[in-house]
This record gives C-alpha cells, sequence and structure tokens, in this order.
C-alpha cells in the first residue's frame, strides 16, 4: 500500500487522506483476498474506490468474478458487526441472508444494466444493538479499460425513516377506519362544498350510518340530499340556521335534531361539524354524527324527577320526622365528646326526661357509674364504625335505671345511636339463670342422695351381722367380765353407725318411716331437758309452744333427731354463750309462697339461734351432704342434710334463714295431720318365755346376714329354712315346702322381696310376711307389709314377729 500513496494519480488521493477506509486499506492483509493486493488494481478498479471513498453517501463496489467487496465508512454503518471482516472479501458470503433478493440484480448489474431495490429491510447494528433498518439499492454496472463489465457499483440510501412514518400512517388510518365503521349510536363524514356551502358532496361516510339511519352509506354518497331529508320539518329550520352561522364565523357548528330512520322511527342525533377553507376558496366540512335519544329521554325524566324532587322530600322528611317522634326506641345523636345533639321524645317517654334537658348535656351524666370506665376509647370505637349491639344503664329521671341495648352509626364527626329498653328481658335472663342454677343444685343433690340411699343400703347390709352376732352374744353372756365389756363397746359403735346410715338415709329421703298424727308440742317440752344438757349452762333454751297446735304429721323418733341436730349446730354457732329459742306455729301456706310448698295448713316448728350465721356460699351449700364449717373431726355435714330430707319425705319442706353475725333461723314445715294423736304404746322388750314353734322360711342374698338372722329365728324357736332368693324360696314352697313364717330381704337380685310377698299373698293369703330393708320406698312395701329396718337386734326382731303373728306368738 505504501507504493500508492507516493503516485500522483488524483483518483488515488484518497489513500493519503485519514479516513477509515484509507487506514484500514493501508493496514488491510490483501493476501487471501479475491482483489488481490491493491498495487495490482486495475486503473478502473482504483477510479471508482476513490468515489465511494470520497462520497459521505454509503456507497460500495463489487468487483471481478468473485465479486470482491469494497465499501466506504458511511456504509461500514449499515454492515455493523460484520465490518471490518467483509472489506476485500466475497460479497455472497457477507450478505448470505439477503442473497435471495439482491442476486438478481446484481446479475442485471454484471450483465450491463442498471437496476434498484426499494426498502429492502436488514437487521443493522448501531451503538451495539441489533435494530430494523430499511434500504434503497441502486445498482450500475462498471468496466474496466476495454470496455468489459468487470463489475458493479451501489448507491445506498436508508428509507427506515419513511417506511416507519407510512406504515404508522396505515395503521392509524385502518384504526380510524374501524372505529368510525363500527360507531354503535353515530357516524363520521367528511363533505365539501362550495365557497359559500353550495355544490354539496360527500367526501366520506362510515359504515355505521346504516346502524344509524338504517341506509346504507353508498346511499348517501350516490344522493348527497339524503340526510338533508331524513331531518324533521319541523327541526330542519333550526339545522340551517346553525350551518349558516358556522359558515359565517368558520366556526363550529353544533346541533341536535330529530331524524326519521328507515323503519320509521324517530331518533334525537347531535351534529358537530366544523369547516376548513381550502387554497381555492372551497371548503371542506368534517363531522360526526352522534344518536343521542337516550339522553334526551333521561334529560326528560331527570326533568320529570326534579319537578316531583321537592314534594318527595318534603315527604321523606315527614316520614322522618313521624319515625323521630313516634318510634318507641331512643334515637340520639351524640358528637366525639359524647354531648348529646338530638334526642328523640322516646327519651322522655322512657326515661321522663325531657330533651331540652338532656341536649347539650354529656351522655354519662345520664348512665351508671360502672359503664364509666374506658369513655374515651368507647367514643372512639363508636366514631371509628358502625358497632355491633352493646349494653348499659341509663337512669331515669325518678333515679331508677333501665337496661338499653345500642346500636350506633358514625357520620360527619357524629355518632348516631338508636336504642331499645331490654330491662325486662335482662330480668327474664337472670331469673332464668337462677332458675337453671337451682335446677343444677337439684340434679346434683338428687344425684347425691341417689349414691348416698345406695351406699347407706350396703352399710345396713353390713351392719346387720355385726349388730345381730353382738347382741347374741351378749345375750347369751358369752365371754369374761372383760371380753363381755369389749363386746358390748363394739355394739355402741355398731349403734352409732345405724345411727350415721339412718342419716344418710333420712337425706337421700329412703329411710323407713311411719308417720302418724305427732304432738309437736308435746314432744319439743319432753325434749326441752335433753336439748338443754346437750347445748350445755351458758346457752339459754327458750320454748314457745302454743297450746292449740294441731298434730303434725310425721315420724316421731325421725323428728326427735332431727330437733337434737338442730339443737347441736345451733350450740355449735354460739361458742361464747346465747339464746337458743324453739318455737311452733300453725301456718296455712298460700299458692306462691317462697316454701313452694304446695298450698294447705302447715306446722312451722323454727330452732333460732343468736350466733355467728352464715355468709351467701355457706348458705347456699348448708344442706349438701358431708358439709361442714367445723373442721375435721368435728361433724359429719349430714345434720342439716338428713333434716332436709325427712321434711320432703315428709311432704314438707326445710328453710333456713341466716346472715354474718346475726344468727341463723331453720324452720321445719309439717303438714298438718288429719288422724287424732293416739296415747301411745311401747312395745314389750321382754321376750316371750314360751318359745315360737313352726318352720320358717328365710330369704336374703347376703350370707352373713342370712346366717345372724337364722341364728336369731332359731333362738326364738324356729325351725329355718334358708334360700338364697325370691325365686329359690318360690321353688321350695312349690315343692311342697309348708313354712309358718317367711323373713325376706327386700332388694334381691331378680325378684324383690315385696314381689314374693305379693306372690305369697295370692297363693297363701293367711302366711305372716316379715320384709326387712337396709331403705323403703313410700309407694314400696309401706303398702300392707310388715317391716323391720336393717341393722336390727334380736328383741326388735322378736317385737316385729309378735305384731305380725295372728295368735300373739312371737
Amino acid at each position: 500500500m505504501d507504493d500508492l500513496v507516493c503516485q500522483p494519480a488524483s483518483d488515488l488521493g484518497f489513500l493519503a487522506g485519514g479516513g477509515e477506509m484509507g487506514v484500514l486499506m493501508r493496514g488491510h492483509d490483501w493476501s487471501a483476498s479475491p482483489l488481490g493486493a491493491p498495487s495490482a488494481w486495475p486503473q478502473s478498479l482504483r477510479s471508482v474506490v476513490g468515489l465511494i471513498l470520497t462520497s459521505k453517501f454509503p456507497m460500495f463496489v463489487a468487483w471481478g468474478p468473485e465479486l470482491g467487496f469494497l465499501y466506504n465508512d458511511a456504509y461500514a454503518e449499515i454492515l455493523g458487526a460484520k465490518h471490518p471482516a467483509a472489506l476485500g472479501a466475497r460479497f455472497k458470503g457477507i450478505w448470505s441472508e439477503i442473497w435471495s433478493d439482491i442476486s438478481p440484480l446484481i446479475d442485471a448489474a454484471l450483465a450491463g444494466q442498471g437496476t434498484y431495490h426499494e426498502d429492502l429491510p436488514l437487521v443493522v447494528n448501531r451503538k451495539g444493538f441489533d435494530e430494523q433498518a430499511w434500504f434503497t439499492f441502486s445498482y450500475s454496472p462498471v468496466r474496466d479499460e476495454s470496455g468489459r463489465v468487470a463489475g458493479m457499483y451501489c448507491a445506498v440510501a436508508e428509507t427506515t425513516g419513511r417506511v416507519l412514518t407510512e406504515s404508522a400512517l396505515a395503521e392509524s388510518e385502518a384504526r380510524l377506519r374501524a372505529l368510525t365503521d363500527n360507531l354503535p349510536a353515530g357516524m363520521v363524514y367528511q363533505i365539501a362544498t362550495g365557497p359559500d356551502g353550495n355544490e354539496r358532496r360527500f367526501l366520506y361516510v362510515s359504515q355505521s350510518h346504516e346502524k344509524l339511519t338504517g341506509w346504507p352509506a353508498h346511499a348517501v354518497l350516490a344522493d348527497p340530499t339524503l340526510p338533508y331529508r331524513l331531518i324533521l320539518p319541523e327541526d330542519r329550520q333550526r339545522l340551517a340556521e346553525a350551518e349558516a352561522q358556522s359558515l359565517r364565523e368558520m366556526g363550529l357548528f353544533d346541533v341536535e335534531a330529530r331524524l326519521r330512520r328507515a323503519d320509521g322511527e324517530v331518533r334525537w342525533c347531535r351534529i358537530i361539524s366544523a369547516p376548513r377553507k381550502q387554497a381555492d376558496g372551497s371548503l371542506i366540512w368534517d363531522g360526526i354524527q352522534i344518536d343521542v335519544t337516550e339522553h334526551k329521554e333521561g334529560e326528560v325524566r331527570l326533568r320529570e324527577l326534579n319537578e316531583s324532587l321537592e314534594q318527595r322530600v318534603a315527604e321523606r322528611t315527614r316520614e322522618l320526622e313521624r319515625v323521630w317522634h313516634h318510634s318507641q326506641d331512643l334515637q340520639v345523636v351524640v358528637d366525639g365528646e359524647g354531648i348529646f345533639r338530638a334526642v328523640s321524645p322516646a327519651a322522655t317517654r322512657l326515661l321522663g326526661w325531657l330533651p331540652e334537658e338532656m341536649i347539650g348535656r354529656p351522655l354519662f351524666d345520664f348512665t351508671h357509674p360502672d359503664g364509666h370506665v374506658g369513655r374515651a376509647e368507647k367514643l372512639a370505637g363508636a366514631l371509628a364504625g358502625p358497632t355491633e349491639t352493646h349494653l348499659n344503664r341509663y337512669r331515669d329521671k325518678a333515679g331508677n335505671y333501665h337496661w338499653i341495648s345500642w346500636i350506633t352509626t358514625p357520620a360527619d364527626d357524629l355518632i348516631y345511636c338508636s336504642g331499645r329498653d331490654v330491662t325486662v328481658e335482662i330480668e327474664r335472663q337472670a331469673e332464668l339463670e337462677v332458675a337453671q342454677e337451682a335446677l343444677r343444685q337439684s340434679q346434683k343433690m338428687e344425684a347425691m342422695g341417689q349414691l348416698t340411699g345406695g351406699v347407706a343400703h350396703d352399710f345396713n347390709n353390713l351392719l346387720t351381722p355385726i349388730i345381730g352376732s353382738l347382741d347374741r352374744l351378749l345375750t347369751r353372756g358369752v365371754g369374761s367380765e372383760r371380753e363381755r365389756r369389749l363386746m358390748d363397746g363394739a355394739l355402741q359403735s355398731a349403734e352409732r353407725a345405724k345411727v350415721l346410715v339412718q342419716r344418710l338415709l333420712a337425706f337421700a329421703r329412703r329411710q323407713p318411716l311411719q308417720p302418724g298424727p305427732v304432738d309437736v308440742r308435746r314432744l319439743v317440752s319432753e325434749m326441752a331437758e335433753l336439748i338443754a344438757s346437750t347445748v350445755g349452762p351458758r346457752i339459754d333454751v327458750r320454748l314457745d309452744m302454743p297450746e292449740d297446735l294441731p298434730p303434725a304429721l310425721a315420724d316421731a323418733n325421725q323428728l326427735e333427731m332431727a330437733l337434737l341436730n338442730l339443737a347441736v349446730n345451733a350450740r355449735d354457732a354460739m361458742p361464747n354463750a346465747g339464746v337458743l329459742a324453739i318455737s311452733a306455729e300453725h301456718v296455712t301456706v298460700r299458692t306462691g309462697r317462697r316454701t313452694k310448698l304446695r298450698p294447705g295448713p302447715y306446722v312451722r316448728l323454727s330452732v333460732k339461734d343468736t350466733g355467728v350465721g352464715m355468709d351467701e356460699a355457706t348458705l347456699a351449700r348448708a344442706v349438701e351432704p358431708f358439709f361442714s364449717t367445723k373442721g375435721i373431726g368435728k361433724g359429719t355435714g349430714l345434720g342439716l342434710s338428713m333434716v332436709h330430707g325427712l321434711a320432703l319425705q315428709l311432704g314438707g319442706t326445710l328453710t333456713i334463714d341466716s346472715h354474718l353475725g346475726e344468727g341463723t333461723t331453720v324452720e321445719l314445715w309439717l303438714p298438718i295431720s288429719m288422724g287424732a294423736v293416739g296415747e301411745g304404746s311401747q312395745a314389750s322388750n321382754s321376750a316371750g318365755t314360751t318359745k315360737a314353734q313352726g318352720m320358717a322360711l328365710l330369704v336374703d342374698d347376703e350370707d352373713l346376714v342370712r346366717l345372724s338372722t337364722a341364728d336369731m329365728l332359731m333362738d326364738l324357736g324356729y325351725e329355718v329354712v334358708e334360700a338364697n332368693s325370691a325365686e329359690e324360696a318360690l321353688s321350695l314352697i312349690g315343692e311342697g315346702l309348708r313354712p309358718h313364717l317367711v323373713v325376706t330381704d327386700h332388694l334381691m337380685p331378680g325378684l324383690t322381696g315385696l314381689d314374693l310377698a305379693r306372690d305369697l299373698r295370692l297363693r297363701r293369703p293367711d302366711l305372716p310376711v316379715l320384709i326387712v330393708s337396709g331403705y323403703a320406698e313410700m309407694d314400696g312395701i309401706a303398702s300392707g307389709f310388715a317391716r323391720l329396718t336393717k341393722p336390727f337386734r334380736s328383741a326388735e326382731l322378736m317385737a316385729s314377729l309378735a305384731a305380725l303373728m295372728p295368735d300373739g306368738r312371737e
């Protein structure tokens, strides 16, 4: 290349220039180029190279059979990443991706014909990024010194801007046409007229014209007078005046008119247009016509609505005033500070306060003090949003409180409240909760009673052989004096256990009572000395017994035990002395009394002390079995529960009134007896010297009980036949056994003693039957059959048999 720089030829001056091409050509390795070294180029190629290198437009030359590729700096940008590796290379290999498009043009140029290709798309790399561009290529042949076509020359012009502009314009026109042709309730048009608005002709009418008028767009293009003839005659004058004014002022034409569609329907349309003056003085009117029928109909409805609005507002206001004045619920408005701003007349009807007495005052002036906690938080919560129902108490003018259920809604920094008086409902709910609690207590007591009765029955079965055996040993004089003292002590303990079991049965209302007329006055008077010795000298015992007191229906022995229990409880409540007052009176109970007794006459036996009294919690549990405040080892907790069970079993009740520091009053309510009080007789405890004779059938499922009872019967002179069940006893009788006496336990697996007694009464009505039971139901064995309560001693068995036998024999 250096020798080319020194050549004087003007067409090689570019090699000495500072252009990129010149630098590359001077430093380029031409050994692999099909063109060879520049020093071997023919003069014609040098001339063409000089032309393209000195041009500021993109140009290139392809020379020789291999089409060696040379180009200037402007074309290098089109090559992008292909430059400068493309310098001197074969042209076909550089543009292989578009070779199918340009090869016919190159072939034509090499054949001596000039040609070109417009808007050829190429991906070019500019500043390191690929982008789409378009170019127009103009191809011309280049001849060598002999006149033969040795290559071709190409001038390039980029058309990217024009191509993109034309594409965008075509897309915009397509979108506009699609929009105008598919207008749902309107159409677009363009009209050409003379300078004075005459010589009207439509240049464009959108296809939506048919949707608006029912006439196709080509009908308007064929007859420019059609749109005017569609306008109703009464609106044409207004349309003409608006058009004339627009023409004078060259301003906007905007008018509403009615047109008749092709199907005869009349629609309101809004026509908007504006004239544009052309160079020759003619006018172009661009316009739009819109269906506004629904809008016009809405205006009519709105006008009618506005005309009636005032009347409806007045009616609504009157309705709200009626609700405000006549609602039974409280309607109030308070501000964020809790100050009443409005109060409905319901406040006067419910609370007695006049609205003017409440407005301007804080709501907390009228609420119960319990509701004052967290005032700020409550108001903030009410202002934050609608609240769920909440309760508080409001004080009426008389000082009474009413439960109010409120619903609040905030608006414009005020709280709108609606309240309902629910005092009655809350009181009923409280009464229901009390009743439910009483029911739960009753169910608990019933369950405990059933448990206690069962346990007591089992204890009686255990005590029966113990007491019977000890009694028989003492009666027979068995053992030394010391041994007899031990047996006597054991018998006394067993008797105390028997008393404890009787208390359990009394609580369970299952002790075998023998109710009858009892002179309560006489019974209490005869017990006065015993009660006084029991409570001690520091307690003053006072009796108040009227002489005309009627007899009560009770079991004298059980009543004595109950009275003694109450006296002991009173003594323990007065450790530092006091007064024990026992009184009785005749009371007639009517419906609704707090005792909940059946209406009728009763004897009320009261035991009142001046002791420490009981608090509410203790009073609520006073009659529970085993509940005691005396401490461990100082009480069984069965005293009051026994008395309570006795009263209920007799058809009465027990009430307790007590307060801390004010003493306790226990009232035992007993029904009046319709029978007279008998003189009474004591059963002879002395056993006859004459032994009984005959056979006794003994029935009991407990082996030990049966053993001790059989021994007692044999001592009384009976021959004893044993059976461990009622079924076995019936089987023995069915096989021919003829007993003179039947002694049977009551509760046994399978048939009970009562079932056995009833069966025997049908078979042998004259056969004596004694039923022995740990406890007895009121409607069970008390109906015409002799009974004996477990545990029992020999003397008690003998007395029961003596009363049972028809000839008076034991």
